[in-house]
């Protein structure tokens, strides 16, 4: 493999909202155009974490100004977006799955304490776009993505996850507290 060409999709702005970016993901649109989604906040994981998209229609040398199409307000508590991988199902059928932590719950505190072993309430959203725009809402995923006594991680894979009507399925693993692993 040979590097052709490097460039910067958001740039780093230290001491604001914008010092990292994290977790890119992007997909190839049927018009041969690229979308990418991130997360940026001033941490990796800080209670001001959003989800940006951008477009490129030149094979990724430019790319258009970051929409924010997601709010981070669910059930009228104040949280964050974090990851947002996002997966071009058919023609322009896009899914995107971001996971919202509730930053209400234990404010300034990390997503992970190592000495409890716990992290805040978190929930997987989707949003489902059959235009390749991905303005409307996240809707909630009803299993937990953490809790004390579990963990449970979505696997990754090659291939594509089919929707059925307007259920999806992801396959999982958890871990019970004694290590033991449950699919």
């Amino acid at each position: 493999m040979e590097v052709v060409e490097r460039g910067v999709v958001s740039a780093a702005v230290p001491g604001t909202a914008r010092a990292f970016s994290t977790f890119p993901a992007f997909v190839v649109l049927a018009d041969g155009s690229l979308l990418i989604t991130y997360s940026i906040g001033s941490g990796k994981d800080t209670d001001d974490l959003d989800i940006e998209l951008r477009r490129s229609t030149d094979g990724g040398r430019t790319w258009t100004e970051p929409v924010t199409p997601f709010e981070t307000t669910l059930d009228g508590r104040r949280g964050s977006l974090k990851a947002a991988p996002i997966t071009r199902l058919d023609g322009d059928h896009l899914i995107v799955a971001g996971l919202w932590i509730d930053r209400e719950a234990f404010p300034g505190q990390p997503l992970f304490n190592p000495e409890t072993e716990g992290c805040p309430p978190m929930t997987v959203l989707l949003a489902d776009s059959h235009d390749a725009v991905l303005t409307n809402a996240l809707s909630r995923v009803t299993r937990p993505v953490c809790a004390r006594s579990f963990e449970m991680s979505i696997a990754h894979s090659s291939s594509v996850p089919r929707t059925m009507g307007s259920s999806i399925s992801l396959p999982f693993q958890r871990r019970m507290a004694g290590g033991s692993a449950m699919r």
